[in-house]
């Protein structure tokens, strides 16, 4: 070809153009290109911005999730805990009640080891030893119940951050989609 061959164009702009030495040229984008391609560059950078945000806002919910959860699972040692000093202090009480009676007959000179006297401090110790079995009881039912709502919120948590997992590949590609699209239309 010679130096002076023609440049071959069409209608469409941003179609590359042919030169003399075979090489390939975009024509100058338009105001109008720019201004779409610098649309579609922000859409990407929000789509970006939105997909991190979800990933963070899972992240933190699942971490929230988890110290809330560890609260609540020393709640319930608590709660153990104070239902096995309740059911001791029935025990002493009872105890002591118990020895008062026995002190109180064997004073007026009752034996305290048969008979009514014995029966009475049976039926006592008895009867505190279902108060102790059902104070134990309640307090491993609150445990239990407080295990199970920190299984349930460490779940809420792993959910919430599969979400924000998931949230933020959707807007990622969703931006990568529009700015495709965008780009798409300069050609």
């Amino acid at each position: 070809m010679t130096k002076n061959a023609p440049v071959f164009k069409d209608n469409y702009s941003t179609v590359p153009t042919i030169t003399d030495n075979f090489t390939y040229q975009s024509a100058p984008m338009t105001a109008g290109q720019q201004v779409q391609l610098g649309g579609a560059a922000i859409s990407g950078m929000g789509s970006i911005i939105g997909a991190y945000a979800s990933y963070q806002a899972g992240k933190a919910e699942r971490e929230r999730a988890r110290a809330n959860a560890e609260v609540m699972r020393l709640d319930a040692l608590e709660a153990l805990k104070q239902g096995e000093q309740s059911a001791q202090a029935v025990g002493k009480q009872v105890g002591e009640v118990v020895g008062a009676q026995r002190s109180s007959y064997a004073a007026q000179g009752v034996k305290v080891d048969t008979g009514s006297a014995a029966q009475i401090a049976e039926q006592s110790l008895s009867a505190a030893g279902v108060d102790v079995t059902r104070l134990r009881r309640e307090a491993r039912k609150h445990a239990d119940n407080l295990y199970r709502q920190a299984g349930f919120m460490e779940q809420a948590g792993e959910d919430a951050y599969t979400a924000g997992r998931f949230n933020a590949w959707g807007q990622g590609i969703s931006g990568l989609g529009s700015a495709a699209t965008a780009a798409g239309a300069l050609v």
